[in-house]
């Protein structure tokens, strides 16, 4: 490994261990901005900052330090650098994650609050990984099939996101509420784009057959429920004072009129 090399990957390293520091009151946005540039001058650099993060996560028995790593990881996935779409599964596993610096009768809701973070993030980096393989493969060519795959998809994510709830003690932190703000914003990305893919289907759900009519019928009736969902997830949120739940629109109705005749 060449003397640049080996500054390259000592600086990435460095910039993840600030990141992902104890301090419990502020995430270290400068560090994490620096991580992502870094990503950006080179994709070579996505390998060995993947491996100090997992190297991080698979160590600390920490929340504060869980929270800050997946922290980073979702900053990295919403760069829309490149490389980052060869990521796929998350280098580490906090599925079963518990802090080991204080009881469980203390720790518990910052405990679930990491693991459904994690499970979001986790599949969210497969859904990337998996369209940008499925894209690569598919050409140019609009395939409806595909694109109702891809919302299916899509809306698994906004299940996993409503997962993402903080309970007891974890509502008055604001590390929490910080993330909690993205969720928000990551929610309606999401459904944004479910919204745009299911007028696109409509527009050419008579180039399928009645197996895509039905599932285009499924995934309008899916959005129609999880809008209703949103609207009282949004609402959770603003009563505990997550900020951005109170400056989104109000998620609208989908009909569904349109599919049910075409899937007749």
């Amino acid at each position: 490994m060449s003397i640049l090399k080996l500054i390259q990957s000592d600086d990435n390293n460095k910039a993840v261990i600030r990141a992902t520091t104890h301090y419990d009151l502020s995430f270290d946005t400068r560090n994490v901005d620096r991580v992502c540039e870094w990503l950006r001058l080179s994709p070579f650099n996505l390998k060995p900052i993947l491996w100090s993060v997992s190297n991080r996560m698979e160590k600390t028995r920490n929340w504060v330090v869980a929270l800050k790593g997946l922290y980073l990881m979702h900053s990295i996935a919403n760069s829309k650098i490149a490389c980052v779409r060869r990521i796929g599964r998350l280098p580490f596993d906090l599925s079963n994650f518990n802090d080991g610096h204080a009881r469980q009768a203390k720790t518990w809701p910052f405990n679930s609050f990491v693991r459904a973070y994690y499970a979001f993030l986790d599949q969210k980096s497969t859904v990337v990984f998996q369209t940008a393989a499925e894209e690569k493969s598919a050409g140019e060519g609009f395939s409806i099939r595909q694109e109702l795959v891809l919302l299916q998809k899509l809306q698994s994510l906004i299940d996993l996101l409503m997962q993402i709830r903080p309970q007891g003690r974890a509502v008055f932190v604001p590390l929490i509420l910080h993330v909690m703000d993205g969720i928000i914003i990551e929610i309606y990305d999401l459904y944004s784009r479910i919204c745009r893919g299911i007028a696109i289907v409509l527009m050419n759900i008579y180039s399928g057959g009645k197996a895509e009519a039905t599932m285009a019928l499924n995934v309008v009736q899916k959005a129609t429920q999880q809008g209703e969902d949103l609207t009282l997830y949004f609402e959770f949120c603003q009563e505990i004072g997550v900020v951005n739940a109170s400056e989104f629109p109000v998620i609208d109705r989908i009909p569904d009129e349109g599919f049910r005749n075409s899937s007749r």
